[in-house]
């Protein structure tokens, strides 16, 4: 019984340094993968705006912008 639960405890042990490794890489890469899609965002946000200023035009009954 001891020696199933010593490897019971070295693959506990095995799994939760794993687990950390990738939680660590998430937690350093994270950042940077926010900052890259800020830009997107701002893209998505104005063409968004666009198409808004665009259906308002139509609802209206006036020539698009």
């Amino acid at each position: 019984m001891e020696s199933l639960l010593g490897i019971s405890n070295l693959w506990f042990t095995l799994c939760a340094a794993v687990f950390g490794i990738v939680l660590l890489i998430a937690w350093i890469i994270l950042p940077f993968a926010l900052i890259g899609t800020r830009g997107i965002l701002h893209d998505i946000l104005a063409e968004s705006k666009r198409q808004t200023a665009i259906l308002q035009a139509f609802k209206d009954g006036q020539p698009p912008p």
